[in-house]
């Protein structure tokens, strides 16, 4: 109804605009005796990353994607600092930057979601609502790492258009966590160097995956080669990306991406610059197929429509004397009609017949001027 819709959007604009970006915890957050404990908070995250992740239904908010997404960043903000304070820990400093390790409670949450992600179609969790928290929280995208990397193999063996959405959502997601940086959170560095072979067969195995969306297939390729380039600099300084991405491996994950035709330029050149950087020569792409009939309709049917076409006009230009007509500007169409007319009288009613004639062209008008003013100066 337009009144529930209406409450919706006042509760959507409260949530989002006030209540989730309070700054101070819950009043006696994590004391003893306090309502809002790790546990209780926990339950309130999961509850509400679950109704984020249901299917839409008839009469949903069309804005419900937003306020879902700040009040789990709020719930997801006060569980790790509650959890904190009962826990009594200290934020660990780490070069010189505070470094935040996620709750265990918390990464669960959010690792079921990205699960729900991967096996339910019907799941309304997107890329922004992982992304908005891993950039709040560098720590919890550094404890599901292992999840994100485990997106890029999803039906990796065989063409899938499910694999190949969730291989490009795990690939943006991926670069998402990869892309904060030492400086930002040592703790995904840190993952990232534990990881680092089965971060880089995993993006391997993406590259060499069918895929047969073109515009999906150019943006994975891409996206792909940003996260072979980001994991790259995340390893100590002075590593080359040889050491991280075995060449031979990698010329031959792109050699069966560029097989099959089709590639869009974009894609090439991403792949393309990879191989570069671990010294090995692009292989070249197939290019996309045409069909037989294609080039007949579009040459030789073109060019005989435009024949068809010419003959036409010509037909429709020339007049019976084989001069041509301009629009506007040549015999109207009582051109060549040899058919004899009255000589017009100047009396429209004994004349109805011209009232029905059509208007005449400039040359017959000019002729009408010209046979009236010899008329007069013969009188």
């Amino acid at each position: 109804t337009p009144q529930a819709t209406a409450l919706a959007e006042r509760i959507s604009g409260v949530l989002t605009k006030h209540v989730c970006h309070a700054r101070d915890l819950p009043t006696g957050a994590g004391e003893k005796g306090s309502v809002a404990t790790a546990s209780r908070l926990r339950d309130a995250l999961a509850s509400a990353v679950r109704l984020a992740s249901r299917p839409a239904i008839a009469g949903d908010a069309k804005g419900f994607a937003k306020p879902a997404t700040a009040t789990a960043l709020y719930l997801l903000r006060v569980l790790e600092a509650v959890t904190r304070r009962e826990e009594g820990e200290k934020a660990e400093e780490s070069e010189g930057e505070k470094d935040f390790p996620a709750s265990d409670a918390a990464a669960e949450v959010y690792r079921d979601a990205v699960t729900r992600f991967a096996t339910s179609k019907r799941c309304r969790l997107r890329g922004p609502f992982f992304q908005a928290a891993f950039e709040r929280h560098p720590g919890l995208a550094a404890k599901l790492l292992p999840d994100l990397v485990a997106l890029l193999r999803r039906d990796a063996e065989k063409p899938s258009a499910r694999g190949e959405f969730l291989r490009m959502e795990g690939a943006k997601l991926a670069l998402a966590a990869l892309s904060l940086g030492r400086r930002r959170s040592p703790a995904v560095a840190r993952a990232s160097e534990t990881l680092r072979d089965e971060i880089a067969d995993a993006i391997l195995a993406a590259v060499a995956a069918p895929c047969r969306n073109r515009g999906t297939r150019a943006d994975t390729a891409k996206l792909l080669a940003q996260c072979a380039e980001t994991l790259g600099r995340l390893q100590p300084e002075g590593t080359p990306l040889a050491a991280v991405f075995d060449a031979e491996k990698t010329l031959d994950a792109v050699k069966a991406q560029f097989a099959a035709p089709g590639m869009p330029a974009k894609g090439v050149t991403a792949l393309g610059k990879l191989c570069v950087a671990l010294g090995k020569v692009p292989p070249e792409a197939t290019p996309a197929r045409e069909e037989p009939g294609a080039k007949a309709e579009k040459g030789g049917g073109g060019k005989k429509k435009k024949q068809d076409s010419a003959k036409k006009g010509e037909k429709g230009a020339k007049g019976p004397g084989g001069e041509k007509a301009k629009r506007g500007k040549g015999p109207g169409p009582d051109a060549g009609n040899d058919k004899k007319r009255p000589a017009p009288s100047g009396d429209a009613e004994k004349e109805p017949h011209r009232k029905k004639k059509q208007r005449k062209g400039k040359a017959q008008r000019e002729a009408e001027r010209e046979r009236k003013k010899a008329e007069k100066e013969g009188k």
